[in-house]
């Protein structure tokens, strides 16, 4: 997604015919595109996880009344873990199927777990090489990136997408900002 996002940047920069004064390096910030190598490559960005805020106290708590259903007390704590129970705190099932002429096609049933609004997941991007370009390049596809995941087109998967260090977006953004002046 931010790849893709990156790739969205560079076009427009091209199309305002300011590229070459302010430069996007894609290729060497996230690596060569799926498939275009069989070779294992190394990127200057490693992503990691995403976790929703305040990750470890939850998993704190859960471990605690996982503890004491180890020890006999699981008819008091039940209500809290129940899988379906976590699972419809932080998510909804959709299901859709395709019509024909108004009537359902058969086999065409689907089902999908979307996580629910409103919710803050962390996680660190790693930076090897602190090239401006690399850095640049990753903050202007932060910045672009507003959609991900499934039914996009329909409103969903909206995010926003922030470096939490040094502040790159706003330092780029003035800088392209000067470039465009």
């Amino acid at each position: 997604c931010l790849r893709d996002s990156a790739q969205e940047i560079k076009a427009m920069l091209e199309t305002a015919s300011v590229l070459a004064k302010f430069p996007l390096d894609i290729e060497n910030t996230f690596g060569p595109e799926v498939g275009q190598t069989k070779e294992k490559t190394d990127t200057n960005i490693r992503f990691n996880n995403l976790y929703l805020e305040n990750y470890e106290e939850n998993k704190a708590v859960l471990k605690y009344f996982i503890e004491k259903k180890k020890y006999g007390e699981q008819k008091k704590y039940r209500e809290f873990i129940d899988r379906e129970k976590i699972l419809s705190t932080f998510t909804t099932l959709y299901n859709q199927t395709a019509l024909s002429e108004g009537v359902a096609k058969e086999h065409t049933l689907r089902s999908y777990r979307v996580l629910l609004p409103h919710y803050t997941f962390y996680g660190k991007i790693e930076i090897k090489n602190s090239d401006p370009i690399v850095v640049r390049t990753l903050a202007l596809a932060c910045c672009n990136l507003h959609r991900i995941g499934l039914r996009r087109n329909r409103g969903w998967g909206e995010i926003t997408c922030q470096l939490l260090t040094e502040n790159p977006i706003a330092d780029t953004l003035k800088e392209l900002s000067l470039v465009l002046s």
